[in-house]
């Protein structure tokens, strides 16, 4: 048998990102969410159960892309994990989908002003409850807030430490 007339398997069929895979449905099963490419990079992406073809990516990675995410309980919250230029360090970011399922309203991420003044309350947060400093920008946030889920209730002695 001759093989050197077979052609060669272009390595893109073998090694490119898949069109969609690791499809979830969330908690409540009115949301599908799975990962696929953006701009060539994979991103999580969340439709309708019942219009798939309607669906946002939820997500705007531009680097490595997003290997794993999973639907938060409260079916409005997606978490996903992502390392720092493949330092193998993992974080998890969670994205309130409220925010950005419907744009139009002028919320969301993708909008650069938005998550600047996230991160500026974030920084707040944790410099007030945790020490530290931070700088805080211009009087743009006065009417921001920010709600943080402790589960105190749920953890014997937590409510002791946070009163604290």
């Amino acid at each position: 048998m001759n093989l050197s007339n077979v052609p060669l398997i272009p390595r893109k069929v073998l090694f490119d990102n898949p069109n969609r895979f690791k499809v979830e449905i969330s908690p409540d099963g009115m949301h599908l969410a799975w990962l696929a490419p953006l701009d060539g990079v994979l991103n999580v992406w969340v439709a309708p159960r019942a219009n798939p073809e309607n669906a946002h990516p939820v997500t705007f990675d531009k680097g490595r892309g997003i290997r794993y995410y999973g639907w938060n309980y409260t079916n409005q919250h997606i978490f996903y994990f992502q390392d720092q230029n493949g330092d193998e360090n993992r974080h998890i970011f969670v994205v309130a989908l409220e925010n950005i399922l419907y744009p139009d309203e002028g919320h969301g991420f993708a909008r650069p002003e938005n998550n600047l003044s996230f991160n500026a309350i974030i920084e707040a947060f944790l410099a007030q409850h945790l020490g530290g400093r931070h700088e805080p920008i211009e009087d743009a946030l006065d009417n921001s807030s920010l709600q943080i889920i402790t589960g105190k209730g749920d953890i014997p002695g937590l409510e002791g430490v946070l009163a604290s």
